[in-house]
Formats: structure tokens, sequence, C-alpha cells
């Protein structure tokens, strides 16, 4: 039986036990236990009251057909006309019938777009994208033509009075984009798959990969949490795969347009009409009064604008650790929120399984769909809400009124009319675009200044206060300046001229905004039998200490594997293969051919240093979710590492013949599987080093030691024992390792724990040349500071006996001493 006749010949009852559809609206669950409880449920096949053996065949038609984009019946294949969205989804909105939009759609063959979103997204902002991007133009000619007629009128002299073309052409613009029959057909989940009818409900998801294959382009409202919902990312997943054999095309037609832009365009539309019509209104001349008058009635839009590509410029950020870090795992869906059971309490297939088996059939398996969206799908998303989200034309057809304004000028005074054209162009089309360029980037670096409401409220005022100059300068010289030098039939000509050049320059010279560089990752396998180089990079470990109190913000230990390149391997008898050495094979074959190992050793330490500091700002934010800020029974917070969290990295770095070492490329997850004898030998004692170094050895007493501390009994004892200090002080003479407190002695002490761990892993950092690298990090660490300190001032040997005055009176003496 084929499958689609296979659904033709189920009953409603096993459709909608099959599968389970993303609701319209986020779903809220009033019993908080029974949900937690019904969440942990594993995300498997549930049986329905027919059995496993009937869900069996159902399920893996379902996703032989969602992953073939296959569909079940061409009535399903069906899409919406814009303009029925536009005029009766807020209507449907508000009324809490949003399902009824299902009326509106038709049966197609092809879908001009398909509108991907996220319903945690706010409706409005995301209804008022959907019109700026498919009315936004049509708005744009209609309210242009609507200022031409009155300005005809006015010119012609059979209107007595002006002023009208920017209230007229403000007038049909937003009459234009709320009313203009829009006429392609798009998909909308809410309004193209039946909401009512659960069949049709379940039926319409299994079409999803068909529709997907059917739609031109696809348009991403995004926001921040899209990257989180598991049907977005799959939408994504078969659209990308839809358009695989053409790379080019599939660039070209996916659009991504943060749900916040488009109503900001709006608003600064709006603006700019009111702006401009009161100062048209006010008869004050435009230098220096109008100036001032232009700078009091623009700078509140001005300063919300700025917010809003201030608050986009960080969301780029977010994104970024968003899909770094992107795991199936970690994505939401519906059917597990809801207990994997329908509101009439029966049992749901978990669409989940439906959606992996269709991801892992595209992709090859999971790792490599994850590993798509970190890289290519990453490098995409930043590309386009950096650099296309604010393009040249939306900035023009937002300005427009600014247009509207000059014609009022050229139907007062008909016979300067070309002057005012060339002012309209260089205010217009040049300044503007060239200007908001600028800006767009300013705030691009100054995304990070500051935290917080107020504080990002004012970095937004003080970056419209740094336009004003620009914008005021640029009314001086074209109105007072060249005017008086070339005359005012010249002047205007060439500020055109000179603008729209440097208008070009800008906006095809100015470099693109690239997602910052992290390591792409691999590995490099090391020496005795063991073999790796260290790890334990306490850049990544620690964050600086509070005015107040000392605390951690990282706790990951990076361990970087190391693995020569794999050839065909033949044993020799020295035990070595042709292609394949363990570290301690290539350093006796250099010291018999006369190569110092150790110094190219040490430039591939200095290396595997600098691409972790590289790397530091990311890999700190990723791991923040990770760490357990609480110290295992401890009262306070230390300012180090607590020894929570754990990363092996692989690190491929090729050796040129005068033995300078470079990096190749940095695995996040390397390759621990054994493909031959040397591999099992070496990665079997990387596996037990590496347990061991994060504290899964068994427990002997020799490794165990005492970490009790006699509390002090004074005033100044006890101030002593909780004193810190800052990262500028430790570098003081004065001060000495016995002057530390507890909290800074808590991770000297952890340090040494792990190095007693460390087996066959070599620390390279921290170590005692640890200041060379002090200079390299964006931020001083605290901790970095401190293990710099104590290393200098003689590192392990501070817990040998005889060594009690480097270390304070209050600390216990039984310390770990014993190597494991």
């Amino acid at each position: 039986m084929k499958e689609h006749e296979l659904f033709r010949a189920m009953s409603a009852d096993a459709l909608e036990a099959c599968m389970d559809v993303p609701c319209e609206f986020p779903v809220v669950s009033h019993d908080r236990a029974s949900g937690a409880e019904a969440a942990s449920v594993e995300c498997s096949v549930i049986g329905s009251a027919r059995g496993e053996e009937d869900q069996d065949p159902l399920m893996e038609a379902c996703i032989q057909l969602m992953s073939q984009m296959q569909a079940t019946r061409p009535e399903l294949l069906r899409g919406i006309r814009v303009f029925r969205v536009v005029q009766s989804a807020p209507r449907h909105y508000m009324r809490g019938r949003l399902n009824h939009l299902y009326a509106f759609s038709e049966a197609t063959h092809e879908l001009d777009e398909f509108w991907s979103h996220s319903w945690q997204a706010g409706m409005w902002s995301k209804y008022a994208s959907i019109l700026f991007l498919n009315n936004g133009l049509a708005a744009f000619v209609v309210g242009t033509l609507c200022a031409i007629l009155p300005f005809c009128l006015r010119a012609s002299g059979l209107l007595s009075f002006g002023n009208l073309c920017v209230p007229c052409g403000t007038l049909g613009y937003y009459l234009t984009l709320l009313l203009w029959p829009q006429r392609k057909v798009v998909f909308l989940d809410a309004a193209c798959i039946h909401q009512a009818d659960e069949a049709l409900k379940a039926e319409g998801l299994l079409n999803m990969g068909a529709i997907l294959k059917r739609s031109k382009s696809l348009v991403v409202l995004w926001d921040q949490t899209y990257v989180s919902r598991l049907w977005c990312m799959f939408e994504m997943a078969a659209f990308l795969k839809s358009r695989q054999p053409v790379e080019n095309e599939r660039q070209h037609s996916l659009e991504i347009c943060p749900v916040f832009v488009c109503p900001a365009l709006l608003i600064g539309n709006l603006g700019a009409s009111v702006t401009v019509m009161v100062f048209k209104s006010s008869l004050v001349p435009p230098v220096p009064w109008g100036l001032a008058l232009i700078g009091c009635l623009a700078f509140p839009s001005m300063t919300l604008l700025a917010y809003v590509i201030l608050m986009h410029s960080r969301s780029i950020d977010a994104m970024q650790a968003q899909v770094r870090t992107f795991a199936i795992e970690a994505s939401s869906s519906t059917c597990c929120e809801k207990g994997h059971t329908d509101p009439r309490g029966l049992p749901l297939l978990c669409d989940r399984n439906i959606i992996l088996r269709c991801i892992t059939t595209w992709f090859g398996s999971t790792e490599n769909f994850e590993s798509t969206v970190r890289t290519t799908l990453l490098t995409v998303l930043v590309h386009q809400l950096s650099n296309c989200v604010f393009s040249y034309w939306r900035i023009v057809l937002a300005t427009c009124p600014i247009a509207w304004f000059f014609m009022d000028w050229c139907a007062e005074w008909p016979y300067d009319a070309p002057k005012f054209l060339c002012k309209a162009g260089a205010y217009w089309l040049f300044l503007l675009p060239s200007s908001s360029l600028i800006m767009l980037r300013l705030t691009y670096m100054t995304r990070r200044l500051c935290e917080g409401f107020l504080a990002l409220l004012v970095l937004s005022m003080c970056l419209v206060l740094c336009w004003v100059p620009v914008f005021g300068s640029f009314m001086v010289l074209s109105e007072r300046i060249l005017p008086a030098l070339l005359g005012d039939e010249l002047s205007p000509l060439l500020l055109s001229f000179v603008m729209g050049i440097l208008n070009l320059f800008l906006w095809r010279c100015l470099p693109v905004v690239r997602s910052s560089h992290v390591p792409s990752t691999g590995g490099m396998e090391s020496a005795d039998d063991a073999a790796t180089f260290d790890g334990t990079d306490d850049a990544d470990l620690t964050d600086m200490l509070n005015d107040s109190e000392a605390e951690t913000d990282e706790a990951v230990d990076e361990t970087p594997e190391a693995e020569p390149a794999t050839g065909s391997e033949k044993p020799s008898a020295d035990g070595r293969s042709a292609s394949k050495w363990s570290l301690k094979d290539l350093k006796e074959h250099f010291d018999v051919e006369g190569i110092d190992y150790d110094a190219m050793m040490a430039q591939i330490k200095d290396t595997i240093i600098k691409t972790l500091i590289a790397a530091e700002t990311p890999i700190v934010s990723a791991w923040h979710n990770g760490a357990n800020y609480r110290g295992a029974n401890r009262a306070w917070r230390p300012v180090g590492p607590n020894q929570t969290c754990f990363e092996l990295f692989g690190f491929d770095i090729l050796v040129d013949e005068t033995l300078r070492p470079w990096l190749l490329e940095v695995n996040t997850c390397p390759s621990l599987s054994s493909s031959s004898p040397l591999d099992k030998r070496l990665k079997t004692q990387l596996v037990a080093d590496m347990l061991t170094l994060v504290g899964l050895s068994p427990g002997r007493e020799e490794c165990v030691g005492c970490r009790s501390t006699s509390r002090p009994g004074t005033g100044e004892q006890r101030a002593r024992f909780l004193r810190s200090h800052t990262a500028d002080g430790l570098a003081s003479d004065a001060i000495r390792l016995r002057d530390l407190g507890e909290a800074e002695w808590s991770t000297i002490m952890d340090a040494h724990d792990e190095y007693l761990r460390r087996g066959s892993f070599d620390r390279i950092y921290p170590c005692e040349a640890a200041e060379e690298y002090q200079e390299l990090f964006r931020t001083p660490r605290y901790a970095n500071c401190i293990l710099a300190k104590w290393l200098h001032e003689g590192g392990e040997r501070c817990f040998l006996p005889g060594c009690e005055d480097l270390r304070p009176k209050w600390l216990a003496g039984q310390l770990f001493t014993a190597a494991c």
C-alpha cells in the first residue's frame, strides 16, 4: 500500500494519536508537578490504544514521506495570499480565532514564500514586519504619487496653499501599507494547516517537507527564541536540504529579518514625517534655528531607533552564542511540553523522533546537522543580521518623507526646482543612508560598553548626539558655505555629486561584519603512551574579582589533545609506524637526528596557549551555563575555577621544514576511537588520565589530603583570612603569598590538586612564563594573576615540608603532597 493510500485509509483517531502539530500559541502548563513529570518521559514512540505494532509501520511511513519531501495529497499543499493575512489576521487574532484563517487559504502547486517564525515572539511585531516586507515598496510608490498630486496642483496654480506634499504622501503611504492587495502566495502555519480537525492537522504536518520544497524562498522572522525551537530549526534544515544542489540559489532565497527591525523603521518613517511637517510649518530659517528645531523633534524617535539598533547588535552576539552551542537535545518541542498526550488524554507519537529521523536521512547524522548549523548556517545568519537588515534601500524607503518635503519647496519656487531636486538627492539618497551606515557600525562597535536598560538608553542618546554634528555640519555646508563660495546654482549640483561618490564608496567598500572567530576544532596526539599537550587554561577558567566579593565567572578546564595525521600504519622493528608516531617516538627520532625537540614543542605550546587566549571570550560565555558557582560545601565563592567543567580539545598542528608550527584546526569533540594498535594504546591511556584529571579517580589514601583550615581567632588574623586583592596589587613585591586570603588560596590549592592528578598530561598554562601572555588577554583574569604569582614564588614547592614560611599560618599543614 502506498503512503498516501495508507493515510487515506486511516481513521481520524489513528492520525490524531499519531502526530502532534505545534499549537498556535505557547502552551502554559497549569499543573507544574504533573508537567515536569510528563516532560521527563523519554522522547520515544508512545504506543496508542492500537498498540505499538500498528504504530511502527505508520511511523516509518511518516518518516519516509517527510524525508522524501512528498505530499500525501496535492490539495493539502496550501497557501494564503498576503493581503488576506494583512487584512484579516489582526481581527481574528484579537478575537482568539486565528484558526479561522484556514478558510482563506487555497490549494497551490507552488509557494512564493514560506514564513518561518517562533510563536514565542510577539504577534504585533511580526505583523509590522509582514507589512513592511511585503507592502513597503508599494506604499512608497503610492505615497510618492500622492505627494506628487498636490505638487502639480500647486505648481500649476490650481491650489492656492502649499505644504500638502508630506501630509498627502504620509496618508497614502500608510493606507497602502494596510490595504495594498499583495497577491503573493505564502505559507503561514496557522492559516495553511487545519487547526480544528486533528486528522487534517496531523496530515498537514506530514506535508511540511513537500511544502518547503515547493517554496521559492524562506523568510525567517527571527527572534532570540527561534534557535531553541526544534520545529523552527527543522524548517530551516528542510529548506536547506531542498536547495542543496544550487548553492547560490539557496543563499539568495533565504531572507532573515528580526521582528523588531521593521517596526523600528516604520516608527522612524512616521517620526520623519512629523518632523518635516512641523519644520515646514514653522517658517524658521534652516540655520541655526531650523537645525535646532529638527534636532528637538527628531531626538525622541532617533533615540528609540538607536536603542533598537543597539539591541539588535547585541542580539547578534546572543545568536552566535546560541548557534555555536546548538544541540538538538536542547531544542524544545510542543509534544514534549505536553507530555506526549493530546487534550483528550490520548497518547501522541513524539514528533521529535520523526524530525530526527528526517534530519538523519538528509544530513547523514544529527551531528552532521548540528555541525552544519554551527558553521554554514552561522555564517549566513551573521551576514544577514549584520549587513542585510538595515540595507540601503530599506533606509531609503524609511526616509521617503524627506523627498516629499523637498517637493513642497519645489512647488513654492518652481524656478528653483533643479536646485531643490539636487538637494533632495543629497539629503535623502546620499547623506541619510551613508550617515546611517556609519552610525550602524559605530553602534555595533559600542554594543558591549554597558549593561542595563538605563545605561543602554544613555548610550543610545550619546550615539544620536554623535550623529547630530554630522547632519548639522552638512546643513551648514550646503546652506551657507558652498552657496557663498560657488553660488546658488552650482553648489547643489557639486554637493550631490560629491555625496553620491562618498555614499557609493561607503556602501561598496566598507568591510562587512563577519562572525567572530572561534577556532574550529581537531586533534593531535602525544607522548608517552598517553600523550597530550596540556590543557588547564585558566584564562578560560576564571574571571576578575568583584569589588566586594571573590567570585568565579568560569570553571572550564580545556585539555587540548594532540593527534598526528593518520595514514597507512606499518609497524617497524622499533614499534613505530610509517606515518603515525607517538611524541615519545618522535622525540627519540629527533635526538638521533640532532634536532632540538624541546624548542619545537615550546613553539607548539605557545601556539596552543595563544589560540585559547584568542577564543577566550566566546569560550567563557559558552560555558557560563555549565559552571557550578557553588564550591563543594563552601560558604564563599572562590576566585578561580571550581573544578566542575572540563573540556577536551584536539589540536591539529602542522610543523614545516623549519620546525615552525602552523595551526590547522581545533576539534571540540576529538575522536577517541581506536583504528590501530597505536591508537588503542595512546587513547586508552588518554581516557584514563582524562578521567583522573577531572577527579574521577578511585579513592586512595595517599592521594587524598586534608583541606581543613584552622579558623583564626583575632580580628587581624580574621581580616587576613578573608583578604582579597586586586590584579594590579598582586604585581607588587609587598604582597606575598602568605598575605593572600582563603579565596585566593583555594584557587591555588585547586590548581595544585589538579597538577597532582595530571598523569601524562603536561600543564602548559599557567606556567612560570605566564606574565608574557598577560597583555594578550582582553580582560586581566584575577585567578591568572594569583596562579602566576604562586608559580613565580615557588609553585608546587610551597606545599613541601620545610616551606611553611611561604604559606599562611592558618593554612592546614597536611596538604596534597603525594602524586597520584
